[in-house]
């Protein structure tokens, strides 16, 4: 059996343990893509939100419990 980070064949990009990637420049560059934008502004009405952190889950071929895709992030209402 093939042990991943997360169990049988998953693996986690959070191997850091910093909680996220943006710290490096191979994630940071992908906050931003022409393709990526336009879909989000369309998504939140604007231009205006925030990227909170990048990081995620992969699974090999076998692996038979893994997680669906769902977002860890909770959305907040700012109170002012």
């Amino acid at each position: 059996v093939r042990s991943g980070n997360r169990g049988s064949h998953r693996y986690s990009f959070d191997s850091s343990g910093t909680g996220n990637q943006l710290h490096n420049p191979e994630w940071a560059m992908l906050v931003d893509l022409p393709t990526v934008t336009p879909i989000l502004t369309a998504i939140f009405g604007s231009r205006d939100y925030h990227v909170k952190g990048a990081r995620g889950d992969f699974c090999l071929p076998g692996a038979a419990n893994y997680q669906p895709l769902h977002s860890d992030v909770l959305d907040r209402i700012e109170v002012k």
